[in-house]
């Protein structure tokens, strides 16, 4: 959750962070949520949205550091054209 708050921070689409165990949303203050999970899915990561305006992560309990990283750098990636 740390570095998502980062993102947070970093990214002004990013409206709020909030999670429970593994399940993540990221609320954002556009429409984009759609068309986000689509970039992320090009990319290899599935993530879901809920509505326009929130994606939605729910990695597998084997989920790893390293795939967690992955999908982190990924979404900066995908939010700088934001």
């Amino acid at each position: 959750m740390k570095r998502l708050s980062e993102l947070a921070e970093k990214y002004s689409i990013i409206q709020d962070v909030r999670g429970k165990g593994l399940m993540i949303g990221i609320q954002l203050s556009t429409d984009a949520a759609v068309e986000i999970r689509n970039k992320c899915f090009d990319k290899g990561y599935l993530v879901g949205s809920v509505g326009k305006n929130i994606i939605r992560m729910l990695p597998p309990l084997i989920v790893t550091e390293q795939d967690i990283d992955g999908m982190i750098d990924t979404l900066d990636s995908v939010f700088q054209a934001y």
